[in-house]
């Protein structure tokens, strides 16, 4: 137990929020999460949420062609080889407000990230990397 506990600190302390004195962009996880599980998808757990997110931060990873054996294999585990899916399950994202059905959730997602950007006054990578990631881990793989 103390031994997680010390690798919850650890990890949290590699976490960039992106404010004015943090090294580098916040991170595309905590953009995405600050910014959407209060107005979209409240009744979602921010640890299903975050890990939503791996499919679509593995596109990001695989079109930016990052070589990193570590991040290769995570890739490979998420969306598989030649179109056939991973081996790790993932959570899907479901929207449970029905008033939101029919909508684009990506292009409502820009407007409260960037209000979210605004009120913290946070640096974010680019919106359209924070569309894509959001985008490729909504898509419902066969």
């Amino acid at each position: 137990r103390i031994e997680l506990t010390k690798l919850f600190y650890q990890t949290a302390s590699l976490v960039s929020y992106g404010l004015p004195g943090d090294p580098g962009d916040r991170s595309i996880c905590m953009a995405l999460a600050a910014s959407l599980i209060p107005r979209l998808f409240p009744e979602m757990h921010a640890l299903s949420f975050f890990a939503s997110l791996v499919p679509g931060l593995c596109h990001v990873i695989q079109e930016r062609d990052i070589s990193n054996p570590q991040l290769e294999r995570l890739v490979f585990e998420v969306l598989g080889s030649g179109g056939v899916g991973g081996r790790l399950p993932i959570p899907s994202f479901e929207i449970q407000d029905d008033s939101l059905q029919g909508f684009s959730i990506p292009d409502m997602a820009l407007s409260h990230i960037q209000s979210n950007q605004t009120v913290w006054k946070c640096l974010d990578v680019p919106d359209d990397v924070l569309i894509q990631v959001l985008e490729h881990s909504m898509t419902k793989k066969p």
